[in-house]
């Protein structure tokens, strides 16, 4: 199977926990905390900790990790001693969780025996007592309760453990019997309960008893098992309505993937499957919902079905209809659920499939109906354990969705009625970007009767629409440049904003800086104003943006984008937490108008800072966020990739691959290989996965991605790239690629970071204990005890163990707790059998003799998909040039 970067075929492990065997390397801040014990003393937080033992995780499906850290938790307890409850929803997950701790127990050879309830044992006394008898062969001469007991007792020893499975389901004289055995020898049981149904009063907790609930999956856990399910990389959009349609139920998930691809509703499309169909409802589902609903009682059920054709209502209103006791219960249940934060006055029916099953006026699939935008999410979303991963994200995803819809249809209907410049400008700033709509985007851009015969602002912002479409969704900036060149010799008078911003334009496509600024007109153009901007902050000219900003009040058409540009100064300000502080409130500001781009933007700027911090789980709430809304306008499709690579980086050092490679795939849709900022270039990621364990050719690749965003004119991103390095792993080549960055501009963000990386260079430590004695450190606290662990690791590792245990010593008395003096190295060696995919195999054969252009006319995908797919295919065989790739492919 292949483990590409760019395309993916691999098993993933649950977000936040590694493989068994992995090495040790623990996840912080820019992607990575580099000192171990820093996790334990400073962040009881932290991503995950390394495991104790290697063994086994509890799987759903082949080689699918679901729940390895509950697993590996109750394991642990039994060992110790103590009985083990496991609570979860109904489909949860608890069975399949019970049984891996049995064969994790039995692996250690502990004894295990037990009994699982169904309906026939609830209906017949004894029944779960036989299913024991049976296993262990043992004599019931009678079937009253005190034979039972000593007849089970005697077959059983104080070191047997015990387990029961839906006790709700057993019968109760079996419950009895099972209690006294375990009270009079102490045996340890491991029981799986459905929530609300715990059956305490017939098995009552005996000290010591822990208690570990089964939890509801993330979002990255559910893609990694529909990987599993449907066989292959899924779309991040279908992740994310899956997910909420489930309601993270891993049974009820797996129906519903399966249903979905049965009935036609997914399809596959280079390998990657995506819906084809509105709606993901299929009727085979109805029977699955109905006998979930039918174990509860007619009270509940009433009370479920009817809060589910209602829709989310007012908790008191419930209250009052059927009482507190049972909303509770409902509540207990796992069946109703508070809308948005757990503290709502609002209630739903849970999971939100419930609801879609009475709501539906036809349980037919809609599978003729056009898809939807993929980002256009109409389910709604589960709480969960992580910061961001709540019903909160449900009603996020859920506004911008229904927003989108509506606008989209009601700007093309607009259009079609009268296909004025107004119009088309309306529905290309909603439907540009979005898959769905490409037919009536060139539509729109062929049959709108005017592009830029007047001077109007309507129709100048049409052609810029225009532009940005030839760049970035036909990846043909020449033909962008003669349109541009024809429009020219027509009216050169309405000419020069558009020429402007081109530039600005191709360098998130990652070509390079323009030489200067372009110069303002008499009278100003915002045009010009926000092109200035963006080059300056880009290049780190804090002076220049901070001037053109003071200016912003005469263009009120770009108010978004100064407020995108002034959250990124008070970034490179050192300003970190103002940072944060202005991109939360002006993104809440961009989630009340629904502007997509503004929130991505801003998104982006607040996870760096909060990288910078070492805030986890803001980093990883601001990236759940940003993927599932959806893609932004076409000029900032490079930040909405930024965050989709953040994300992979984290799912690589936590192991888990398959998250990595589908977030990667998705981030190669519209990421150049080198880009401006931290995040926008598939280089950087693909360095990190290359170089494996080999902190040597890790030390290489980083050096030249540095040097690559300084040949383009990227400092600010040239110098984020090589302090991120570093903190992975310290070398000299990235030390002094970062120090030629640093060189180029001063910025404050980094002043400490950079300082300190030109100290570490030098054998000498007398002048790194000075300036640490006298240092001022603000926001960049966490990245300079990173910068100083991963120096101690490269030193520890070239035997010099006096210079690593002094950096320590040094980081301990300046900087804060420090790690383990025995920490291994943070890079994480490759999984074996990196093979080239299908699609880059048959590229790769075409590109020996055609050019992009024409592999991606003949296959009918764009040349960034091609040059992507090439890029893959050459890492992973190691070959140099396009004709030795053809060839080692035509004989593979």
């Amino acid at each position: 199977m292949s483990r590409g970067v760019l395309q993916s075929q691999t098993q993933a492990d649950r977000w936040g926990h590694p493989t068994s065997g992995n090495q040790i390397f623990p996840v912080h801040g820019d992607f990575y905390l580099e000192l171990a014990s820093y996790i334990e003393d400073r962040h009881t937080d932290h991503l995950w900790l390394a495991p104790t033992m290697c063994v086994a995780p509890a799987r759903l499906g082949a080689g699918m990790f679901v729940f390895e850290a509950e697993s590996q938790k109750a394991f642990e307890l039994i060992q110790r001693g103590s009985s083990v409850r496991f609570v979860g929803r109904r489909l949860s997950g608890r069975s399949t969780l019970l049984g891996t701790v049995t064969s994790l127990l039995e692996s250690v050879a502990v004894p295990v025996t037990g009994v699982r309830g169904d309906l026939a044992a609830q209906a017949t006394p004894g029944y779960g007592l036989e299913q024991i008898r049976a296993d262990l062969g043992f004599s019931l001469k009678s079937r009253d309760t005190f034979s039972a007991v000593e007849a089970l007792a005697g077959a059983l020893g104080p070191n047997w453990v015990l387990t029961v499975d839906d006790p709700h389901l057993l019968d109760t004289f079996s419950l009895h019997v099972i209690a006294a055995v375990r009270q009079r020898l102490k045996l340890r049981l491991v029981v799986s309960a459905v929530a609300g149904r715990t059956c305490e009063e017939d098995l009552p907790a005996v000290w010591p008893e822990s208690l570990v609930r089964v939890p509801d999956l993330d979002l990255p856990t559910t893609g990694a098992l529909l990987h599993e399910v449907l066989g292959g990389a899924i779309d991040p959009h279908l992740t994310a309505r899956f997910y909420g349609k489930s309601g993270g139920i891993a049974g009820l998930l797996t129906a519903l993937a399966d249903s979905a691809r049965s009935e036609g509703l997914l399809e596959q499309v280079h390998g990657v499957w995506r819906a084809r169909a509105a709606s993901l409802w299929s009727p085979s589902i109805t029977i699955l919902i109905d006998s979930m609903l039918a174990e509860l009682s007619d009270s509940m059920a009433e009370m479920v079905t009817w809060l589910a054709e209602t829709g989310p209502t007012d908790s008191d209103q419930m209250h009052e209809r059927f009482g507190r006791t049972r909303v509770r219960e409902g509540i207990q249940h796992g069946f109703v659920s508070p809308v948005g934060a757990a503290t709502s006055n609002r209630l739903q029916a849970w999971p939100p499939i419930v609801g879609t099953r009475f709501q539906m006026e036809s349980h037919s699939p809609e599978s003729t109906r056009p898809a939807v935008r993929p980002s256009q999410l109409d389910e709604q979303y589960p709480g969960a354990s992580i910061a961001g991963a709540g019903t909160e994200l449900t009603q996020l995803a859920r506004s911008f969705a229904e927003h989108d819809t509506r606008e989209t249809e009601q700007a093309r209907r607009a259009w079609g009625i009268a296909a004025t410049p107004e119009n088309a400008l309306r529905y290309l700033l909603i439907a540009l970007g979005n898959d769905e709509e490409r037919q009536t985007v060139r539509r729109v851009f062929l049959e709108t009767p005017t592009l830029i015969l007047d001077p109007v602002e309507s129709d100048f912002r049409l052609l810029f629409q225009y532009i940005q479409w030839l760049v970035f969704e036909m990846n043909d900036p020449e033909q962008a440049r003669n349109r541009l060149a024809e429009v020219e010799r027509a009216t050169p008078h309405a000419l020069v904003p558009a020429q402007a911003l081109l530039p600005a334009l191709l360098v998130f496509r990652g070509e390079a800086m323009p030489s200067g600024y372009p110069e303002q007109q008499t009278p100003p153009s915002g045009t010009i104003h926000l092109t200035r901007l963006l080059l300056a902050v880009l290049s780190g000219d804090i002076s220049t943006a901070e001037e053109e900003l003071r200016s912003g009040d005469l263009f009120p058409q770009f108010a978004w984008q100064r407020e995108f540009i002034e959250a990124a100064l008070a970034y490179l300000n050192g300003a970190v937490s103002k940072s944060i502080e202005l991109a939360l409130r002006y993104r809440e500001q961009a989630t009340q108008r629904f502007d997509r781009t503004s929130f991505t933007a801003l998104s982006y700027v607040a996870a760096l800072a909060s990288q910078h911090l070492g805030n986890v789980e803001l980093t990883r709430r601001l990236i759940l966020e940003t993927t599932v809304i959806g893609r932004p306008h076409l000029a900032f499709g490079s930040v909405y990739s930024a965050m989709f690579v953040m994300g992979a980086m984290d799912a690589h050092f936590a192991g888990r691959e398959q998250n990595r490679e589908d977030m990667l795939l998705e981030a190669a849709t519209v990421a150049p290989i080198v880009g401006p900022l931290l995040g926008m270039g598939l280089d950087f990621p693909n360095a990190i996965v290359d170089s494996g364990a080999d902190s040597e050719k890790f030390d290489r690749d980083m050096s030249q991605a540095v040097d690559a965003r300084l040949d383009k004119g990227y400092i600010v991103g040239a110098i984020q790239t090589g302090l991120s390095a570093l903190t992975i792993s310290w070398g000299p080549r990235t030390a002094g690629a970062l120090a030629r960055a640093a060189h180029r501009v001063d910025l404050p963000v980094f002043r400490n970071a950079t300082e300190l990386s030109s100290l570490l260079k030098s054998t000498d430590l007398g002048p790194l204990a000075e300036w640490s004695r006298t240092v001022h450190v603000g926001d960049d606290q966490d990245l300079i005890v990173r910068l100083l662990g991963s120096a101690s690791r490269h030193a520890k590792a070239a035997g010099d163990d006096a210079r690593s245990a002094a950096l320590l010593e040094l980081t301990r008395e300046y900087f804060g707790p420090s790690h383990d003096e025995g920490a291994i190295p943070a890079l994480r060696a490759p999984s074996p059998g990196e093979t080239v995919t299908q699609r880059e195999h048959e590229i790769g054969l075409l590109a020996g003799q055609l050019s992009n252009p024409a592999i991606a006319a003949r296959l009918g995908i764009s040349r960034r998909t091609v040059e992507n797919h090439i890029a893959g295919a050459l890492r992973k065989t190691g070959k140099t040039n396009r004709k030795e790739l053809a060839s080692y492919l035509a004989s593979h």
